[in-house]
């Protein structure tokens, strides 16, 4: 009896751990404002809008216990990341910018729960897809940085909520 008792406990506790690992919460964004002085440059920094709305993401994320965070390659979307991941001493992880299946599959089979993508206006729409979420929006425009998508994952259905953070905004929620 004792044993078949260890043993349902043991099934239940393993089947909520499994649970667990399958629900999360993915912040999308996009980069901040880069520097536009150099129109050929394939690599530039963020500006210092940029720079601010960097500072703005971190302390809007600081309570919302990320634990692991994304970035493509390059200056603008790793400065983004930079002040969070600084905060919470993470190790920003980059990932090149297909977004597939495959990537989608990757975060949804990480044990994390709290995760930060970082992206451009090309990925951001088709990362919060490849989560299977429906976004709000079909297109980020050029000028459109203080877009802030949250992707809630609980079993095997996802939501977004989408927000305008920054600068300009104080995380307001849009429909």
């Amino acid at each position: 009896m004792k044993q078949l008792l260890t043993l349902t406990i043991l099934f239940f506790a393993l089947n909520l751990s499994a649970q667990a690992q399958k629900n999360k919460t993915i912040w999308v964004v996009r980069h901040a404002e880069k520097l536009t002085d150099y129109p050929k440059d394939a690599n530039p920094d963020l500006s210092e809008k940029g720079l601010q709305r960097a500072e703005d993401l971190k302390q809007y994320l600081s309570t919302k216990k990320i634990e692991k965070i994304f970035s493509t390659p390059f200056l603008r979307t790793k400065h983004t990341a930079k002040p969070l991941a600084k905060m919470l001493n993470i190790k920003v992880e980059i990932y090149e910018t297909k977004v597939d299946a495959d990537f989608a599959n990757k975060i949804k089979a990480l044990p994390n729960r709290n995760i930060l993508i970082v992206g451009h206006s090309n990925t951001v729409i088709e990362i919060v897809k490849v989560l299977d979420a429906k976004p709000p929006v079909q297109i980020l425009k050029d000028d459109d940085y203080d877009f802030l998508f949250e992707v809630k994952i609980k079993g095997d259905k996802a939501s977004v909520k989408t927000r305008r953070y920054g600068v300009s905004h104080h995380a307001t929620e849009i429909e």
